[in-house]
């Protein structure tokens, strides 16, 4: 779920913009849109075709009605020309403006809440012996296993947070872990761990992973020192000259 303020409706500000396309040097009529400053319109939406949201968004918000603000670049498409209509200041949300929006965020917490109760309440169950084959059965799940599974493997059910988990302990291991967006917990168990051979192609790719991170720590301190003993200044007269050659 999302916590937010719900005793206020955020201020709004109507948008009048124009894009101009280089490729036809066509310039297409103002079209008004109003939306709050994290980019929802009146009805709770995000408009996702909006170009360049987040810059628009961010002049709208530090301008004022009718003000002349700069364009916005829109790489090799052109320009886009922004400008404040008007504002409608912030004030207390009603009841039947917020109540859709709390019983969904209320709902979608309490079921995250619900769900990580049940997976801790079994991951106690297997710590304490039971099988996991079981656990899965009585729930009607099944038991997904993951065969020569390692740190840089990529795994779709158990994702990166999964796989970290599953190397936080020896074998035996027992963790409970988030699987995403969805909600959903996974329950971990390592049944078997296996040390690479000293020549494997694994460890040698590990141990270049290594040396090249602590070569660009070295490098890092070097340049951090470097800027200390020899502080550079900028001649910006210098750089005048030499852009105005």
């Amino acid at each position: 779920g999302r916590a937010m303020d719900l005793s206020r409706v955020p201020g709004r500000r109507t948008l009048a913009w124009r894009a101009c396309v280089a490729a036809c040097l066509r310039r297409r009529g103002a079209t008004p849109w109003s939306a709050c400053r994290a980019g929802e319109t009146p009805d709770g939406k995000r408009d996702e075709t909006l170009p360049e949201a987040e810059q628009l968004l961010k002049l709208a918000f530090d301008s004022e009605v009718d003000a002349e603000l700069p364009p916005i670049s829109l790489g090799a498409t052109g320009f886009l020309w922004v400008e404040v209509a008007s504002v409608t200041p912030s004030r207390e949300a009603k009841l039947d403006e917020v109540k859709a929006r709390v019983t969904t965020d209320w709902t979608g917490s309490e079921a995250d809440r619900l769900i990580a109760e049940k997976a801790n309440g079994l991951l106690s169950e297997l710590k304490a012996g039971k099988a996991l084959t079981d656990i899965a059965t009585a729930l009607s799940l099944t038991v997904e296993t993951a065969p020569g599974l390692s740190r840089t493997n990529q795994n779709a059910t158990l994702g990166e947070a999964g796989i970290q988990s599953a190397f936080g302990g020896p074998q035996g291991y027992k963790a409970v872990v988030s699987s995403g967006a969805d909600g959903a917990q996974i329950l971990i168990n390592v049944d078997k761990v296996t040390r690479p051979e000293p020549d494997s192609g694994r460890v040698s790719a590990e141990l270049e992973k290594l040396n090249a991170a602590v070569s660009n720590d070295l490098l890092d301190q070097l340049i951090g020192r470097l800027r200390i003993d020899t502080p550079v200044k900028v001649n910006q007269t210098a750089i005048d000259q030499a852009l105005n050659f």
